[in-house]
């Protein structure tokens, strides 16, 4: 009778102690990379939040502007056009015939409806640093020249998420869906 030789079968204990090394080290990293981009997902959601909030102050100010008329910088008559300097604060009246104001009070942007209280449009997270109404065609001769009567809002400002603070800039170019008399 030929006996054969007996063949290990199975992995040494050097060998499982090496392999369970590599495999806790290969874990360790993956982890730490899920662990950032799930924290980069959470920013990135926070941010897109208060930009939201941008864009809806600015959406919304944009459509009452659109169908508003007599644009003005200031309460008194005859209304400037404003287009070399600017102004902080818009006054006009709404569609529905209402005095409307928007202005920046602080760091936020504000309106106010027929002198009712002040609402603020933009969140405690989104610092507004400057904001701008460059007003033309209210004139009565650019009125009388045929031009139609426009505004330009700039918005200039910083959101903060956690300690993470970015800078942003808006533009939007209003023109009045009214036509000029």
């Amino acid at each position: 009778m030929n006996k054969q030789p007996h063949t290990k079968q199975g992995f040494t204990l050097i060998e499982v102690i090496v392999s369970l090394g590599l495999f806790a080290v290969v874990m360790t990293i993956a982890l730490g990379a899920l662990f950032m981009v799930i924290a980069a997902n959470r920013n990135a959601k926070a941010i897109k939040l208060v930009v939201n909030n941008v864009n809806i102050a600015m959406e919304g100010m944009t459509r009452e502007l659109r169908v508003g008329s007599d644009y003005c910088a200031g309460t008194s008559a005859p209304c400037n056009d404003t287009s070399a300097g600017g102004s902080q604060d818009i006054y006009f009246t709404t569609d529905k015939g209402e005095a409307a104001i928007y202005r920046l009070n602080g760091e936020t942007i504000q309106r106010q409806i027929d002198g009712g209280g002040w609402f603020n449009l933009t969140g405690s997270d989104v610092r507004i640093t400057d904001l701008n109404y460059y007003i033309q065609g209210t004139e009565p001769s650019s009125v009388d020249g045929g031009i139609q009567p426009f505004v330009t809002v700039v918005v200039r400002g910083e959101i903060q998420v956690g300690d993470v603070v970015d800078d942003f800039q808006l533009q939007s170019t209003i023109s009045q869906r009214k036509l000029a008399p």
